[in-house]
């Protein structure tokens, strides 16, 4: 048994009851690549076989439903996404505690997991919260953190906490992010010279949706995603008012805690997982991810970006949340920074337990990591 496009193409069709795909043809194409590459090098197991294909059905479902939402309510997409705010940088380097912090403010719109992984009602109606959406989200995120045993002291996946829209953007295969879950190099190699253009279009028309469905148009986004640092100049020209800010944490402690996070939840898809193989792998990839946006800023030197160092947004809450508000341009309310506060105060490091990682688990080193970051450090490491 092999994953097979036709298959989750038809699945998909069964459940929404539509068939047009409208202008996200590519996200099939990329879909076939992808499953190619998978079936060939992922050696997924039973069990992963059967989660990549329930995931990438609910990505063929997206685009079908977001076709129809265009149909039935077209004056959602006539609404601008104005100023967002997105979070970016190294994996591992306070994005996930930034974001989740300041999207605790009441005056901020923001991305909960169940709208990452379905961001169109199933419905099809114009609604504010689908029961059925935020359920199906509830077991995903339940299945997510009991199957790896000590996922939950790397990241928690919970159904109405801010996530990372690579999770939104996965389902159009058109980014890196499967590659971090499975290992699918073919697949990689395709995506280096693929038209990412339409990914960028669904994220910002899912964005137009769910401001819609929520009623919430003209409230600021915060948004995060680690791989929007490779893909600067497509986030900025889909969203050329937008405000970045960039965390920084030392290569040498990033790199072994993604390998950690990766290791664990490749094992919910593999259990062939051998880590020397994946330290090597996926320091590659994290060079290719941060060198590009690296080049990006030398480049564009009059884009205002903030940078944030590691230990500021772990230690520094309420000093970090003013100096964000004001580079974005935000008022801040007592009873926003109150609420912020509360959500530091209530998630502190290690709440669940102390995540414990080292480069030798994963085959690297000191100085092989300083040598593949080293423009990097360079530039913004102290």
């Amino acid at each position: 048994m092999s994953l097979q496009l036709d298959a989750i193409i038809a699945a998909a069709r069964t459940q929404t009851g539509l068939s047009d795909f409208g202008p996200w043809d590519p996200f099939l194409q990329a879909m076939d690549v992808f499953i190619k590459s998978a079936n060939k090098d992922g050696a997924l197991s039973e069990n992963g076989e059967y989660g990549v294909q329930q995931q990438l059905t609910a990505g063929a479902a997206a685009f079908l439903l977001a076709v129809n939402y265009r149909k039935l309510f077209p004056q959602a997409f006539e609404q601008p996404v104005e100023k967002p705010v997105f979070i970016l940088g190294l994996p591992r380097s306070g994005t996930t505690k930034l974001q989740r912090m300041v999207a605790a403010s009441p005056d901020l719109n923001f991305l909960p997991t169940w709208q990452c992984l379905f961001p169109v009602p199933f419905s099809g109606d114009k609604t504010v919260h689908d029961d059925q959406r935020f359920e199906a989200a509830a077991i995903a995120a339940d299945q997510m953190n009991s199957a790896a045993a000590d996922l939950k002291t790397v990241h928690v996946f919970e159904p109405e906490e801010a996530e990372e829209e690579s999770a939104l953007l996965q389902h159009t295969c058109l980014t890196r992010t499967w590659s971090y879950y499975i290992h699918a190099p073919d697949f990689v190699s395709w995506l280096n010279t693929a038209d990412i253009t339409p990914a960028y279009d669904f994220l910002r028309d899912c964005l137009q949706i769910l401001q819609w469905q929520d009623n919430k148009t003209g409230k600021p986004w915060v948004l995060k995603a680690v791989i929007h640092t490779e893909n600067l100049t497509m986030l900025t020209r889909t969203f050329p008012d937008a405000s970045l800010v960039w965390c920084h944490r030392d290569p040498v402690e990033a790199v072994p805690s993604w390998c950690s996070l990766i290791a664990q939840i490749r094992g919910l898809f593999s259990e062939d997982i051998d880590a020397k193989k994946l330290g090597a792998e996926q320091q590659q990839v994290l060079a290719d991810m941060i060198l590009p946006g690296v080049e990006w800023r030398r480049q564009n030197p009059e884009r205002r970006i903030l940078d944030l160092s590691y230990q500021r947004t772990v230690k520094e809450g309420e000093s970090v949340i003013r100096e964000l508000h004001e580079f974005a341009g935000w008022t801040l309310s007592d009873k926003a920074l109150t609420a912020m506060l509360a959500w530091e105060s209530a998630n502190q490091k290690d709440k669940h337990g102390r995540h414990r990682y080292s480069l030798e688990q994963y085959g690297l080193d000191e100085a092989g990591v300083r040598t593949a970051f080293a423009e990097y450090i360079a530039a913004y490491i102290q």
